[in-house]
């Protein structure tokens, strides 16, 4: 074999190396890339599930401030009512009042003192 021979030889075993080096490059870096894709896969699945949690809880919580929007406006209701009987009530004592301060002065006029 001539010296020409030899250095092509030796270039050709330097480029197998480098071809096999390549190679095995390629295929950690693929093996990076499908770790890395089931990574985004699983934070995609985890983001989507919050999705829906936050979707379900939106339609709960719109229920939550229809009802209390209803209980509000039945105790403001209420209070209105409670105005109103406290209203009556006192009228209704005024008069008793009156009432036991005529009968109180009947039964004086009736009454001898002595």
């Amino acid at each position: 074999m001539t010296s020409g021979e030899h250095e092509i030889w030796a270039r050709l075993r330097a480029v197998e190396h480098e071809s096999l080096a390549s190679r095995q490059l390629a295929a950690a870096a693929y093996e990076e890339v499908g770790s890395l894709a089931a990574g985004v896969r699983a934070n995609t699945s985890l983001l989507n599930a919050l999705r829906e949690t936050q979707v379900e809880q939106g339609v709960r919580l719109t229920r939550v401030e229809t009802r209390l929007e209803s209980l509000e406006s039945a105790v403001s209701g209420l209070d209105a009512k409670v105005v109103g009987l406290e209203s009556e009530v006192r009228t209704g004592f005024a008069m008793v009042g009156q009432g036991m301060a005529t009968i109180t002065a009947m039964v004086e006029r009736i009454t001898p003192r002595g």
